[in-house]
């Protein structure tokens, strides 16, 4: 009798666990059982998609199942966050969390709550330079702030939607030069080089990866590179502190981020899946085809998700500033 005691007690706290949701016995080893869906807000073909392209090609040994990216550009990320909140948060839908997010989510179309996700690893930042064309009458970055000194607001430049890292960078390095341009805002940055490549756009920020190919074939040139300090793999691009324009950046970042409550063991295998992706010689292939991508490895996701979270109120606080928004 105690045998079948002790038999009907097991079955019975294997009912609980599936009633209850618990993770654990057959459910914790068998994740992902299932192609994983990870959610892009760019378009495909833009140079921010061939970080996603890269992670999706190769994540697969790592995982044991593909993983299959789902284009949502719709609304300045807003588009990506609600699709990810309409799933369950099981780790079968993830997204890609970046910089520029921080603003978006200051946005009055912003639907989720943005304590709703957890960005659970950040990968590398992103640096960005203006171009012109190389047959432009600006010849350095002095040209452009001498010109627009002399037209304020005239001068247009291009850039990725409002709210985003690339409209911070030129709104600060407008405040640092004492200038105004015109704004210009772009789904994408590979629209903005088109526009530059066809004389539409006279200034356009973009990856240096995007302008370096064009650079090389003397159709266009670099005046600016926003960081610190000037890099390795781009020797002769200045940065704004060479002209004497000193001040704190906010650079781009890319991660993932998945919705809230996703179990922790999941979240784990997520992680370790992607490092390993960053520890392969395609995302060092990846990483020497894009001068301007520094990797910044973290999985700390409580320090991540509070450092979106910090940001959010910085870029909220500039955005006002800017009147971007009330």
């Amino acid at each position: 009798m105690s045998r079948l005691l002790s038999f009907g007690s097991f079955v019975a706290v294997l009912v609980l666990y599936g009633v209850l949701g618990i993770s654990g016995l057959a459910t914790a080893d068998n994740y992902p059982s299932k192609p994983i869906t990870f959610v892009d807000p760019t378009t495909a073909g833009s140079g921010a998609a061939r970080w996603s392209e890269v992670f999706a090609q190769h994540i697969q040994p790592y995982l044991g199942q593909p993983m299959e990216i789902t284009f949502k550009p719709g609304g300045a990320a807003n588009a990506e966050a609600v699709y990810i909140n309409q799933h369950p948060a099981d780790g079968y839908t993830i997204g890609k969390a970046f910089g520029s997010l921080a603003g978006y989510m200051n946005l009055p179309g912003f639907k989720p709550h943005p304590e709703d996700f957890i960005v659970i690893l950040r990968t590398d930042k992103q640096l960005f330079a203006l171009g012109v064309l190389a047959s432009s009458p600006f010849k350095s970055i002095k040209d452009v702030v001498n010109y627009a000194k002399q037209h304020p607001g005239k001068l247009a430049v291009g850039a990725t939607k409002v709210g985003s890292v690339h409209q911070r960078h030129i709104i600060n390095f407008e405040d640092a030069a004492g200038i105004q341009f015109k704004y210009i805002p772009y789904k994408g940055s590979g629209d903005v080089v088109k526009d530059v490549l066809g004389g539409f756009l006279p200034i356009g920020l973009a990856q240096p990866g995007l302008w370096l190919p064009l650079a090389k074939a003397g159709k266009v040139r670099m005046l600016v590179l926003f960081n610190e300090n000037r890099i390795k793999a781009l020797p002769d691009v200045p940065v704004p502190s060479d002209f004497g324009y000193k001040y704190e950046f906010t650079h781009q970042w890319y991660g993932a981020m998945v919705k809230k409550g996703t179990p922790p063991d999941r979240i784990k295998k997520l992680q370790a899946a992607f490092h390993k992706v960053v520890e392969s010689e395609a995302y060092k292939q990846y990483l020497a085809a894009n001068p301007g991508v520094e990797p910044i490895w973290s999985d700390d996701q409580v320090k991540l998700t509070k450092e979106l979270a910090k940001s959010r109120g910085e870029f909220r606080a500039y955005m006002k500033s800017a009147g971007l928004i009330k």
